[in-house]
């Protein structure tokens, strides 16, 4: 049995249309136009095969029209082998690369409906220092009035005694600090829990942060973690299931019987 990686069926169709004209012109014949969105994250293989379909073969009329959608401020596969400066060739080279007959048209989305102004301003400042941003159509504008309260950015990169964290410590300190700041928010007038949402990257941040904001009797509710089916409600409402399916399930119905569906008590 061969098995065939997701890497080399893109190399594999690379090299079919690269080296066989035939088909090349019998898939082009297939397309009116290819849509590539993310294109910021598009590395050089899959940059190869999109230029192979949107050659234009001079003695065909023939022409697949290309749409591409991306902004090089977002690009984070560059592990991956995604390479802006090669897309930004492409696209300024578009014509030359793909002897296209008709003309390039570039359309900049620069409204930000998600931000507000501090938002956008800071996100305009640190990619300037990243990738310079020359054109002013790089410049994201915002669309959201702004806020009285301003974001913050808090770095914690030491404890208490002023030692350097570890991961594990540092995972302790966000969530004590997290903790404050949700403490320090509800104590101005007019909040709810339900304004709250706190953003990690991993779930063992979850692990951590659950049970400090729990014994501080902040109601919590975890989505996408497996501490979530851990969650005493979630577990009598899957005992209550599984009792359904299999009544005969004896651990399911004793979970059921003493759960708050029943509430009986241990000797009853």
């Amino acid at each position: 049995l061969e098995l065939v990686t997701f890497d080399e069926m893109i190399q594999s169709a690379v090299k079919l249309l690269e080296e066989n004209p035939r088909i090349r012109r019998a898939e082009q014949a297939r397309l009116r136009a290819i849509l590539v969105d993310e294109f910021q994250d598009t590395d050089r293989t899959q940059l190869r095969l999109f230029q192979a379909l949107l050659t234009k073969d001079v003695q065909d009329p023939h022409e697949v029209l290309g749409f591409f959608v991306g902004d090089k401020k977002q690009s984070i596969y560059g592990f991956r082998g995604s390479d802006v400066p090669i897309i930004t060739d492409f696209h300024n080279n578009y014509q030359r690369r793909t002897g296209c007959g008709r003309p390039l048209e570039d359309f900049h989305l620069k409204t930000n409906f998600r931000s507000t102004r501090q938002i956008t301003d800071f996100t305009n400042y640190f990619f300037n220092e990243l990738v310079t941003l020359t054109d002013e159509n790089d410049i994201l504008l915002p669309s959201r009035p702004d806020q009285k309260r301003l974001p913050e950015w808090i770095l914690i990169d030491k404890d208490t005694k002023g030692n350097k964290l570890q991961a594990d410590s540092a995972r302790e300190c966000s969530a004590y600090e997290t903790l404050r700041i949700i403490q320090e928010y509800l104590d101005q007038p007019d909040t709810k829990y339900s304004d709250i949402l706190v953003l990690v990257r991993t779930n063992k941040a979850v692990d951590v942060l659950l049970p400090v904001l729990q014994e501080s009797e902040i109601p919590t509710v975890s989505v996408g973690t497996k501490t979530f089916y851990l969650q005493p409600e979630v577990l009598d409402v899957l005992n209550f299931l599984i009792a359904l399916l299999n009544p005969e399930d004896s651990l399911a119905v004793a979970a059921v019987l003493r759960s708050p569906f029943v509430y009986l008590s241990d000797p009853d």
